[in-house]
């Protein structure tokens, strides 16, 4: 009878480990599904310029002259933002490279490109990034790492997404998802 009891203790002991592990993975950091282009893998821009950022080539493009930008649809891209038009056989792409002064205002500018896409009815799909330890109660809180939109008629006609890589974020608009694609494999970040 001491065995069988002990038996128990010991099942019931790793099942409440096991539960307790459970429940301690359920809450780490997760990958929601992969990101366009595998925008995830990329690693973060050391100390460069906004336009150093955008990919200089892109195979088939023609890369137009960068101008300073200082919002995406009214929503604030900071003092440090340069925008983009490439032009090939696919379309036309607009891409914006923002860094900004933190992770939190990088986190927080792509929640808001996602709402505002939101709000008018475009947003397809938005998801977080795997969470850095001492970064990742923002995302926690729901702000969004990447977002995807695709957008008929008015004056947000194109489809894109923004993603956020650190203090940075990258913002890609075209109507044309193939020619959105073709700029984004070229993005180093």
């Amino acid at each position: 009878m001491k065995k069988v009891i002990a038996i128990l203790t010991l099942i019931l002991v790793l099942i409440g480990a096991v539960l307790a592990g459970r429940a301690c993975w359920l809450a780490a950091p997760t990958i929601l599904g992969a990101g366009p282009d595998g925008i995830e893998l990329r690693p973060a821009p050391g100390a460069i310029s906004p336009e150093a950022a955008l990919p200089q080539l892109v195979a088939r493009y023609e890369r137009g002259a960068c101008q300073r930008v200082t919002d995406f649809h009214g929503v604030n891209l900071g003092a440090e933002a340069m925008a983009c038009t490439y032009t090939g056989p696919n379309g036309s792409v607009v891409a914006i490279s923002a860094r900004l002064a933190s992770y939190h205002d990088a986190a927080q500018t792509v929640s808001d490109v996602a709402e505002f896409m939101k709000a008018g009815g475009f947003l397809s799909s938005s998801r977080l990034l795997a969470e850095k330890p001492d970064e990742g109660w923002w995302s926690a809180s729901g702000k969004r790492n990447c977002a995807t939109w695709h957008a008929e008629g008015g004056e947000v006609a194109r489809s894109g997404f923004i993603w956020q890589n650190g203090q940075w974020c990258f913002i890609l608009t075209s109507e044309s998802s193939m020619a959105r694609s073709d700029v984004s494999k070229e993005f180093p970040y």
